[in-house]
């Protein structure tokens, strides 16, 4: 049983459908026609009336662009363009993908995918990202966040950093400040290590690392004045280690160039540049969300630690000063918050704690 019944029951359809024909198995096709009796065609070639009656096998879908095809049980093929036709001469109805094509000829739900395409890859972009990313930098081992802090500071040490001119005995001073801290932060000593460089085109700087690695360069341990102040960056960077924002940023980077891959379906040089530009601005801007996650880090363990949480706003200020107007405030480009801002959240933080 054809699964194209004729719409006129038993009554023979003499309705034609001009196309081409390929026998079964050979690639050159002739002119022809085809009209339908009961369940069986009939198939007039190259003009010359044919008493060849064959029975159908299946009807392509209609895809926007593509011939449709008839195909006869034993292989033969019947091509044509007219849609209309075929689908009035076998009482087609159409399938999920002539669903489809239709829904494509039509603007109004072709406009409404396109703003559902937008909000579905917005919503992964914005939440789902950030989701993934903090899952499985809580299940990365320990072991590979180790191997990326080795590559990491080889690749600095060779390209940027100097070996730190700061004396043995103060780099001891500030080693017990970050032993204390990761004491008040129920942390093992070997849970993380700090390490010493000259900056170099880094400057006053601070950062860690995804294994528990924190640098900080011997220009920005000049800039201070007292103890305090060193003790609250080296808070604020052990926040950036135990909140795993290094791990997420780096899968956050990596799920944007899957996003926009699967997006575009291209992965040439273009999308390559596209994605480099686009993860630059989109790491910039979840950086100042991980800068305040980590500035709440820092004011709890400095005040539980007896210490002055607003003592890093003094080095900020000391750093604005040396960098002018590009710290003053935050942009979309800044890589962290601006400095004012920056001042004004540890304020308010410091606010909130001692309410508490």
């Amino acid at each position: 049983m054809s699964p194209y019944p004729n719409q006129t029951g038993n009554q023979t359809n003499m309705q034609t459908v001009n196309g081409k024909f390929f026998e079964s198995g050979e690639a050159k096709s002739l002119p022809a026609k085809i009209k339908k009796t009961g369940e069986l065609i009939l198939v007039d070639i190259d003009g010359q009336p044919s008493t060849r009656m064959l029975e159908l096998d299946r009807i392509s879908d209609k895809l926007h662009g593509l011939s449709r095809k008839v195909y006869f049980a034993g292989g033969a093929v019947f091509e044509t363009d007219d849609d209309a036709g075929i689908d009035e001469l076998f009482g087609h109805k159409g399938g999920f993908v002539d669903q489809l094509n239709r829904f494509e000829g039509s603007l109004k739900w072709a406009a409404a995918a396109f703003v559902l395409c937008l909000i579905v890859v917005f919503s992964a972009y914005r939440w789902g990202l950030p989701l993934a990313a903090l899952a499985a930098a809580h299940v990365t081992p320990t072991v590979y966040s180790d191997i990326l802090d080795y590559g990491t500071l080889q690749t600095l040490d060779r390209s940027v950093f100097s070996a730190s001119e700061l004396p043995d005995e103060e780099r001891q001073k500030y080693q017990t400040v970050f032993e204390e801290l990761l004491k008040t932060a129920d942390l093992e000593p070997d849970r993380m290590k700090l390490e010493f460089r000259k900056g170099g085109v880094f400057g006053a700087n601070a950062f860690a690392l995804p294994g528990g690695t924190i640098v900080v360069t011997d220009e920005l341990i000049k800039f201070s004045e007292t103890l305090d102040e060193v003790a609250g960056v080296l808070a604020h960077e052990i926040g950036h280690v135990t909140e795993k924002h290094s791990l997420q940023q780096i899968y956050r980077i990596a799920g944007f160039y899957l996003l926009v891959g699967a997006v575009t379906g291209d992965d040439g040089q273009l999308l390559d540049e596209l994605v480099a530009q686009a993860g630059i601005l989109q790491s910039r801007a979840y950086s100042r969300e991980f800068e305040h996650d980590a500035d709440r880090v820092s004011v709890d363990l400095m005040l539980k630690s007896g210490r002055d949480p607003l003592a890093v706003t003094r080095l900020l200020d000391k750093v604005l000063a040396d960098c002018g107007e590009s710290c003053e405030r935050t942009d979309i480009l800044s890589t962290h918050p601006g400095m004012v801002d920056r001042k004004a959240a540890i304020k308010t933080l410091i606010e909130n704690q001692a309410q508490n």
